[in-house]
């Protein structure tokens, strides 16, 4: 059962915007995520003095990580037309 299921830290982030893009990102492709430490960071004095990290459940790990390889790689650019919608080649 998911519940009982491990959660697992995939990223660590400086900013709260990274992470936050990072969340959207997998949450697009259908894996559930959750974000540890984002409410310390936004509310520091001091940037980048807390981490935040992106956690998903252990049986998801390998894909989320992959997922957000490709955005950063810019793969995932690669795969969409000039209107951001997937592109369909056959």
């Amino acid at each position: 059962m998911r519940e009982y299921e491990k959660l697992v830290t995939i990223a660590r982030y400086e900013t709260g915007f990274d992470a936050e893009v990072a969340r959207l990102t997998l949450e697009n492709e259908g894996i559930a995520c959750t974000l540890a430490g984002l409410d310390l960071a936004v509310n520091m004095p001091y940037p980048n003095v807390i981490t935040v990290d992106v956690q998903v459940f252990e049986s998801d790990a390998e894909r989320a990580r992959a997922v957000l390889e490709a955005v950063e790689s810019g793969q995932a650019d690669e795969d969409q037309d000039d209107d951001g919608q997937a592109s369909s080649e056959e």
